[in-house]
């Protein structure tokens, strides 16, 4: 809601309180003897349907689904977005920078930076590519593959809890904005 800043002066009567105000005496203002009213000011109507703005509903329940698998997953000691690099990694098998950037539709200064975490812990390490010295491929550790095992359980409570909170068609259709399945296509399921 904008507002609207009006400005009443309310001056002191000659020669009330000369110690707190010297100026009043004189009809001179000071800071003791000026009061300012705020009057809110209706808001341009239409911009109250940018509250339903899909952008900022996907971003902030982003985050809130990210706080839920982090707070999950910190015994662990992963944060999401790790347990995510991890997975992709150990499904989609070694990788460059740019191709797992876009196996995950993420920036690849962020996903670079990420990925730098992971290694000084041991999870994932790097190789120059045979055929191109400026590529390198990232590949899970075995210590990176316990650490995915050992969270697995944690993430996948979370993410039936949030499955049933949210709905399983809220789910799928948050998949299918998504571009379907992530990283990879799922298996058929066994018959």
């Amino acid at each position: 809601m904008s507002t609207d800043v009006w400005t009443s002066i309310w001056r002191s009567p000659p020669g009330a309180h000369p110690a707190r105000t010297p100026a009043a005496g004189r009809g001179g203002l000071t800071r003791q003897n000026t009061c300012i009213y705020t009057q809110p000011m209706p808001a341009d109507a239409s911009l109250f349907e940018t509250t339903r703005c899909l952008c900022l509903a996907a971003r902030r329940a982003a985050r809130a689904i990210t706080r839920e698998f982090d707070q999950a997953l910190r015994p662990c000691g992963l944060r999401a977005t790790q347990f995510t690099l991890l997975a992709a990694l150990r499904l989609a098998g070694p990788q460059a920078i740019g191709a797992l950037a876009e196996l995950l539709s993420s920036d690849r200064t962020t996903l670079t930076r990420n990925l730098a975490v992971l290694e000084r812990r041991g999870w994932v390490t790097f190789k120059d590519d045979s055929d191109d010295a400026r590529i390198r491929i990232a590949t899970v550790t075995t210590r990176g593959a316990h650490a995915l095992t050992a969270a697995l359980p944690a993430w996948r409570a979370t993410q039936q809890r949030l499955t049933a909170e949210i709905g399983t068609q809220t789910a799928a259709s948050l998949r299918k904005l998504a571009g379907g399945p992530c990283v990879l296509p799922c298996p058929p399921a066994p018959t």
